[in-house]
Order: C-alpha cells, then structure tokens, then sequence
C-alpha cells in the first residue's frame, strides 16, 4: 500500500500556490480548497452521430499515436468518451474526417440540459468557437434552425469552421453583442416580414464598453495558442495553452473588442489577390440581416416573427471553476480576482440574461451556464432573472438525471466540481418562460 501511495501523481495546483485575490475570492464565494486538488484531467471526445465511427477503431487509430491509450465510455453521457489528457487526438482519421469532436463533457452536459428536439428554433448566444453548436444541430437531428452569436469575429471564424467540416446544415451566424441581438427565428422565404424585438436602450452597450476596456488583456495570446482539434476548448486545451467552454478568452477577457468594429470593415473589402484572378468579397444577398455573417441555408438570410423555442446562453464569466485556466495563470501570471472585476461581470451577464429571456417564446426555455464557481455570477444572475422577471422559473434538468454534479444554491441549478466530476468546471440553471 505504500509503495502505491508513493506511485500516486502529484496534484496539480497546490494552494500555496494561489494567490491572496483568488484564496479570497474562493472564501467569498464558498469554494473548498480541495476544489482544484485533482491529481489528473481527462480530454473528452464525442462521436458525430451523422457519420459515425465505432469504439474499436477509435482505438486502433489513437493507439497509432498514443499506445497505451484507453478510451473510456462516459456512462452519463451518451456518446462521449474520456482518455487521458495528453492524448492527441487532430492527426488521427476520425477527426480529419469529421467523425469525432474535441468537447468537454461539461460542455456536452450544457447542450442536454437544453433538451435541442427536432424542429426546434435555437438560439445560441455567445456561440463561438462552436463545439456545442454543432452538438445542438447533432441533438435536433439537423433539422429546425440553430442561430449563433458572438462579439469576436475571429471566434465567429472558427464557428464557420467547424460547421463546414461537420455539414452543420442549420445554422446561421450573427457578429453581434449578445446583450442587444435582436433578430427572431429565421422565415422560410423572403415574403414573411423582417421582424426584430424592440431595441434595448444604449446603456446596454455602454456596459459592455465598459467592462471589455479594462478586461481584453491576454485576449489575443489565447486565440494564437489555440490548438486545432480543440473545437470547444474548455477541459480540452493542454495545460500549456488556454481555452474555451466557454471560452478561449483569458480569464476576464470578455469580448476580443477589436474585431466588432475595424476588423469587420476590414474583413468586407475585397482581398487583393495576384493578377488574373478573381477578387473575392463578401456577398450580400436581398434581405439580408444586419451583422449577418454566414448562413447555411438562404432561407435562414431573413428573419420571421417566431421567437425562440430555447436559449443556450453560456456567459462570460471569470473562469475560475476551468482548472486549465486556472493552470495556465499559475504558469503565466495570475490575474487579479478583485470585486471591481467581477462587479462589471455580473453586470453584463444580468444584460445578456435579460436580452436571451426577451427573445424566448413563451413556454421556451433558457439555459444560462458560466465556467464559475461565484454564487454572484451564477445564482445571483439567476435570482436577479427571477425577481425582475415574473414569469420566468428554475425547472429540473432531467436530462442530466444520474450525473455526478451537485447541486447548487438554488433547488435544480448544477455544479460540476472537477475533483468529483473530472470534468472542467461548469454552472447549469434551466429556466423555464411561463405562459
């Protein structure tokens, strides 16, 4: 027994580690210090179930790479498997061919707790860089319409991406703030009218301004370090890079803010290419939306008067419950976790929870999830939902029945700790809009 005691790895983050603005933090907020006292992390895989491939020779292909590698099914999660961390899953076939994602299984426990149904009219705010997208489209059989938005237009980049390759055949793209997106569920032709819910007033943007100012620092250094078969980057970067799941940003880098206004000029002028050819620009087609940035389908160019039948709004947030995020700061530099910070976080969570309620019919429902442990940024968004909000009620996740989350401050909200889960952090609350 002890010689297997000695074999044990050590844990990852030691708490002497942290420091004073996080040890702080983790008191305020009720965190255990044991939270992050994890000896190992899984990388997790989910297998496209539009052009699948089997157990064994998902095996035989990561063995090529990795020898002693296990692939492990993740028994509340249907369809998504677990090996270790190290393990490299972009050079084998399966990916290459589109037949498996890097996600998460927080991230995969978000999109079931949305409960996607076919012909649903799916709004995804704070969509890129896609991975859930994409398993929200797989969920619903690619049928209904899965509208995505983002600030970053890098990000939204990747999001095209990934829906390329994965012939994500019902979606469309929006480079826009989600705390003021206002389009409703695509029309199928062009004879319904453009309809829009009315505009939120400017202190909305004003807010986000605010926040994104003091809060982009590190944003580009993460977007470079990004590694390709990372489609949803949360629990799946390497410890030497930082992620998604939320997201790719650096701890509070919010929005990457130069992309929502120079670089999409930039990006509409013709590219200059060599003698000869043909410049290419982008298109823009009768009727179609304002910052509309890809569509699938044409139908998708124009917008009906439907609102839609559920909301995944997965916030900005600090990043505290990613242990890689929190990994990558131990190396890098650790960022401040002070009240101003998270004041200014809070706020533009409560406006994008506001925005995604507005949008949602009645009878819908919104999932509103973070990559946080803070009781501000997660029940208290929530309990500020239910008291401005009349009809709006937290409901039981049944499809998340059996996980190993615990849960939270509020009767049917979910934590997934990365100590019991082996998952990266994640808050999950179902809200229901009652007619």
């Amino acid at each position: 027994m002890e010689n297997e005691e000695l074999s044990l790895p050590p844990q990852l983050l030691s708490w002497d580690e942290f420091p004073e603005s996080l040890k702080l933090f983790m008191q305020q907020n009720e965190i255990p210090p044991d939270a992050y006292d994890i000896k190992s992390l899984s990388r997790f895989i989910r297998v496209n179930p539009f052009n699948s491939v089997t157990l064994e020779v998902l095996t035989e292909q990561l063995r090529k790479e990795s020898p002693e590698v296990e692939v492990q099914e993740v028994g509340w999660l249907p369809g998504f498997y677990k090996v270790d961390a190290g393990v490299k899953i972009a050079s084998v076939d399966a990916y290459k061919n589109g037949q498996i994602y890097g996600i998460d299984a927080s991230s995969g426990a978000v999109v079931r707790a949305l409960d996607p149904q076919p012909g649903d009219n799916i709004l995804d705010l704070c969509c890129a860089p896609g991975a859930k997208l994409c398993m929200i489209s797989d969920e619903m059989g690619r049928t209904g319409t899965i509208t995505g938005v983002d600030v970053s237009l890098k990000r939204l980049g990747s999001c095209r991406t990934l829906c390329a390759k994965y012939g994500i055949s019902n979606s469309r793209l929006f480079l826009e703030d989600a705390c003021i997106f206002g389009f409703l569920a695509p029309t199928e032709n062009f004879e319904d009218t453009e309809d829009v819910v009315p505009p939120l007033k400017k202190r909305k943007l004003e807010n986000q301004s605010e926040a994104s100012e003091d809060t982009t620092e590190g944003k580009e250094n993460s977007e470079e370090t990004k590694t390709p078969e990372n489609e949803e980057t949360d629990g799946q970067t390497e410890v030497s890079h930082t992620q998604e799941d939320g997201q790719t940003e650096s701890m509070t880098a919010f929005f990457d803010q130069e992309d929502t206004t120079p670089e999409k000029k930039e990006a509409e002028v013709p590219r200059q290419v060599k003698k000869g050819t043909r410049k290419r620009k982008r298109k823009s087609k009768k009727g179609d939306l304002t910052n509309l940035f890809y569509s699938a389908n044409w139908k998708y160019r124009s917008s009906s008067k439907k609102m839609y039948d559920k909301i995944l709004l997965d916030a900005q947030c600090t990043l505290d419950a990613s242990v890689r995020h929190i990994l990558q700061f131990s190396k890098l530099g650790w960022k401040n976790f002070d009240e101003e910070t998270e004041k200014r976080t809070v706020s533009l969570q409560k406006d994008m929870i506001y925005n995604a309620f507005r949008l949602l019919k009645p009878g819908g429902t919104l999932v509103y999830s973070t990559c946080s442990f803070s009781h501000n940024q997660n029940e208290g968004v929530i309990q500020w939902l239910l008291d401005t909000e009349p009809k709006s009620q937290v409901v039981p996740i049944d499809g998340l029945v059996g996980t190993p989350a615990v849960i939270g401050k509020i009767d049917h909200t979910l934590r997934f700790y990365p100590k019991s889960t082996g998952t990266s952090g994640m808050f999950i609350a179902k809200i229901l809009k009652n007619v």
